[in-house]
């Protein structure tokens, strides 16, 4: 996932994201350019700047929640 300013260099994402198994869950980023975001998150966030990469089995847990947060969380928003 990327936004408005991510580039992305598709032989380089085939290359490192063909190392994983997509049979497996993960969730792949960067720590934030922010001290304190690391130490509220516990360095257990992938923040976007570059953008984030999950896999195909997460996304599809994930999407089983997701109305749920959208409800719970309706006061939040992302942005950078």
């Amino acid at each position: 996932m990327g936004d408005d300013d991510t580039i992305f260099f598709t032989e380089n994402l085939v290359a490192i994201l063909g190392k994983y198994d997509h049979n497996q869950m993960y969730y792949i980023g960067g720590n934030s350019e922010s001290v304190e975001q690391n130490v509220v998150c516990s360095y257990s966030m992938a923040f976007g700047g570059g953008g984030i990469a999950i896999s195909h089995l997460l996304a599809a847990e994930l999407v089983k929640i997701l109305d749920g947060c959208i409800n719970r969380y309706h006061y939040l928003y992302g942005s950078d």
